[in-house]
């Protein structure tokens, strides 16, 4: 039997270690730049689609984000700055970024940082950092140079250079609005991977509502694989899913998981 799904459940561990075993990917080098493997715009367009099958209005932002942490009685200050970076906001909700890596290396330098995310502007776990949102880049810049220097303090730094709202091309046109390194490693492997994407939204949303199972015990490449299994169809099948969007009725959520399936 299938359930309710609340917006809160994707801040959830379970779901995070769901999303996160086929988001996040190792750390690679791209010329002078080193991507730490977050793989941000995979997060941000799987976060839209499930957020508008479940009635919210998504818009997608753009931009960069620092996480710092600063300097105790037994470590300096550590800093980790994503550029370019992406996640979703929520229209009466607010922002939410499911794609950081609490714990990775990045150009050399260990990163650990307890968050398990962003959701409804605040950091998750609540009250272990403050979250700030800006819109200028010198203000943005400042930040980068203070925040480092506050004691014991936990800080996310969000500059917003860019927002758009979710439309049919997102789901129809995944892989080249997404781009990322795993959409590469997707495409070597099975072609354009647009329908794969749409696929594992379906996945994930079923995972919400209990009608499927984690697939978190099988490795990385195995995962993607039973995903690929069910390709099929999928970009018609999570049209359908998303087509509810905002201002659908209690009773049109109670037939989704057929239209979702």
């Amino acid at each position: 039997m299938t359930r309710r799904i609340q917006l809160r459940a994707l801040h959830s561990d379970r779901f995070l270690r769901e999303i996160h075993h086929f988001l996040w990917i190792g750390p690679s080098v791209h010329g002078e730049t080193t991507d730490a493997g977050w793989n941000c715009r995979d997060h941000a367009w799987v976060t839209a689609l499930l957020a508008r099958s479940l009635g919210y209005k998504p818009t997608l932002l753009h931009g960069e984000a620092l996480f710092v942490i600063g300097p105790n009685g037994r470590s300096e200050s550590v800093s980790v700055h994503q550029r370019p970076h992406s996640w979703v906001a929520m229209e009466k909700v607010g922002a939410i970024d499911l794609s950081i890596k609490p714990q990775n290396r990045v150009s050399g330098s260990d990163f650990r940082i307890p968050i398990g995310g962003i959701f409804a502007d605040a950091w998750i776990p609540h009250a272990r950092g403050k979250v700030y949102f800006l819109e200028d880049a010198a203000v943005f810049a400042q930040a980068a140079e203070e925040l480092p220097q506050l004691r014991n303090q936990r800080s996310a730094v969000y500059l917003v250079n860019e927002a758009e709202h979710l439309h049919a091309g997102h789901l129809t046109r995944a892989a080249g609005w997404i781009g990322s390194p795993l959409t590469l490693r997707l495409d070597s492997l099975y072609g354009n991977p647009s329908d794969l994407y749409a696929a594992l939204m379906l996945h994930l949303r079923a995972f919400l509502d209990g009608s499927t199972q984690t697939l978190t015990g099988l490795p990385f490449d195995e995962a993607w694989r039973w995903i690929a299994r069910v390709r099929e169809g999928a970009i018609e099948r999570a049209s359908r899913c998303i087509e509810y969007g905002p201002g659908a009725s209690r009773q049109m959520y109670s037939q989704m998981s057929g239209e979702c399936a």
